[in-house]
């Protein structure tokens, strides 16, 4: 039921369907302590080990960054966010409640820069962190190659046929109008 919720009000706050929003950005767990002490103290959190240059995302969050919680919610060192009583689920879950547009909020740690070291200091100064609040607009996902080639057009050289990529010779049971010729790409 809570699909066909969303995509009811997905429809009612943009008059078309306009599917899953972007992520933008790839977390690693936490559960190893030597890792977890070593990039977020004693904090709970996971690490951002990668952002997609091209989405709202990389405006805000950096590698390395680790990540405490979204829209409220305290991530857990599993990438787990609580639910309901006392079940945990899969923070993409909650990303997945979002609508092209909505503002997501998201509060990270980030290491300052080191300071450079002072002459004639014993030890070198420690790293610090401090928290950020950050907030971006989720936008639509896009995807990488058309669902069908735009242009019928090919190329042929040395007797090698060149066609456009696109999901319908990729993956051909995806498509009704796939024929059994492109298979053996």
């Amino acid at each position: 039921m809570e699909v066909v919720n969303h995509f009811l009000e997905d429809f009612r706050r943009h008059g078309q369907d306009m599917g899953a929003c972007l992520q933008g950005f790839e977390l690693q767990d936490l559960t190893n302590t030597a890792l977890r002490e070593s990039v977020a103290g004693n904090h709970t959190g996971c690490l951002v080990i990668d952002v997609a240059g091209w989405t709202n995302a990389a405006e805000h969050l950096e590698k390395d960054d680790v990540v405490l919680s979204i829209d409220g919610q305290k991530l857990q060192n599993d990438k787990t966010i609580p639910f309901k009583d006392s079940d945990y689920i899969n923070f993409e879950f909650l990303m997945s409640y979002h609508f092209v547009g909505d503002m997501i909020k998201m509060e990270v740690l980030r290491r300052d820069p080191p300071l450079e070291e002072e002459e004639g200091a014993a030890l070198p100064p420690l790293e610090t962190f401090h928290r950020k609040n950050l907030t971006w607009e989720m936008q639509k996902r896009h995807p990488i190659l058309p669902s069908r080639p735009q242009n019928q057009g090919y190329l042929m050289v040395g007797g090698l046929l060149f066609l456009p990529l696109s999901w319908e010779i990729l993956d051909p049971d995806r498509s009704t109008r796939a024929s059994v010729s492109y298979t053996h790409l």
